[in-house]
């Protein structure tokens, strides 16, 4: 009797937690695990959510990286969010590669550099503007390369717009 209490107090949790937004498998235990639940009882209660398809680290990855795409994040950022999140390597890798581009990651690229254009129209010095753009956009986790390849300082002179 003491067993389906604390597996139905754990469920609700679980339920709990992810009625707020999606979680990770990883991400679900952690936050069990935080709400001192034992070990054995939150391994059935992701077995259970596993068997319900209420988590699914596979549609997880691929909504995130859709979400992070959305808000025009670099691929190095979207990596590291993922695995903060306790995603498999291989399931980051995968998604990643189907879904993310040369091109969408360059067309991700010259939006945030337009919108950082626009906030350094006061910047006069060029070399400056292009220094705080560059950290801009490798905090952004844009590949240096890219950013080197599609950022030049003729661009960072002219104040009316980026293209």
């Amino acid at each position: 009797m003491e067993i389906d209490t604390t597996h139905d107090k754990t469920m609700s949790a679980a339920m709990n937690i992810l009625s707020y937004r999606a979680c990770s498998e990883k991400e679900l235990s952690r936050k069990l695990y935080k709400k001192k639940f034992g070990k054995k009882t939150i391994e059935w209660t992701l077995k259970e959510c596993l068997r319900l398809q209420l988590i699914n680290d596979s549609y997880f990855t691929e909504c995130y990286i859709e979400e992070l795409m959305y808000k025009d994040f670099g691929i190095y950022y979207i990596k590291n969010a993922l695995r903060k999140r306790g995603i498999s390597q291989e399931l980051i890798e995968k998604w990643c590669e189907e879904k993310i581009t040369n091109e969408n990651e360059i067309a991700r690229l010259k939006n945030n550099i337009t919108k950082k254009l626009n906030l350094l129209k006061r910047e006069k010095d060029p070399r400056k503007k292009r220094e705080k753009i560059f950290r801009f956009l490798c905090s952004r986790g844009f590949q240096s390369h890219i950013i080197y390849d599609n950022l030049n300082i003729e661009e960072c002179d002219d104040e009316d717009s980026y293209y």
